[in-house]
């Protein structure tokens, strides 16, 4: 397997993993029950600062380049695009509502989950879209120049997160909450009583 693909295969991993602690904690909320209000704040900040300073540019990297070269997978990407634009939206929604539910403000409960629910809705079908059409279609189109030139490219890119200590505090303070005990890394999250 070429190498670009597997680091997007790990950063796939990673996101589903932070994406089944935020739909845990959601759970939460919309039973009433109080989340982990600090621990969705930092899954928000991490989603937004991975997603916009690195997911995105690397994924926008590959999709170019395969831009370049065929047109075959212009209609995937396109739906990439819209996917990432919906996911986008919607987290800039949910964390304006967890920041008003912080400032304690009055929120309906349907609103954040809606937000919720819509963000790891299309972050997941972005990711089905990539996985199961768009990288096994690459992975015959581009030429072994083009995986060595994204390679490269790709070696300047470091996640932004990793340098502050965020990413580390991120799946240290997942591993407990008020009602779920969770077992993370950046590749599971496992749910134990």
């Amino acid at each position: 397997m070429e190498a670009v693909i597997d680091s997007f295969h790990r950063d796939h991993r990673k996101i589903n993993a932070l994406l089944r602690v935020l739909e845990c904690e959601c759970d939460l909320f919309r039973r009433a029950e109080r989340p982990d209000y600090e621990l969705l704040s930092e899954i928000i900040y991490y989603f937004r600062l991975f997603l916009d300073q690195y997911y995105y540019p690397k994924e926008d990297l590959l999709f170019n380049l395969t831009r370049v070269r065929t047109t075959q997978c212009d209609s995937l990407i396109d739906n990439i695009a819209d996917e990432r634009a919906v996911a986008a939206s919607s987290l800039q929604v949910l964390g304006d509502v967890l920041r008003d539910i912080l400032n304690e403000q009055r929120v309906l409960r349907q609103t954040f989950n809606d937000a919720a629910r819509s963000f790891i809705q299309h972050e997941r079908r972005q990711i089905e879209i990539e996985e199961r059409q768009l990288f096994p279609a690459v992975l015959s189109m581009l030429a072994p120049a083009d995986w060595a030139d994204l390679r490269t490219k790709l070696s300047n890119k470091k996640e932004p997160l990793r340098s502050h200590g965020l990413e580390e505090r991120l799946w240290e303070s997942t591993k407990s909450t008020t009602e779920t005990q969770f077992i993370v890394s950046p590749d599971f999250v496992r749910l134990e009583p």
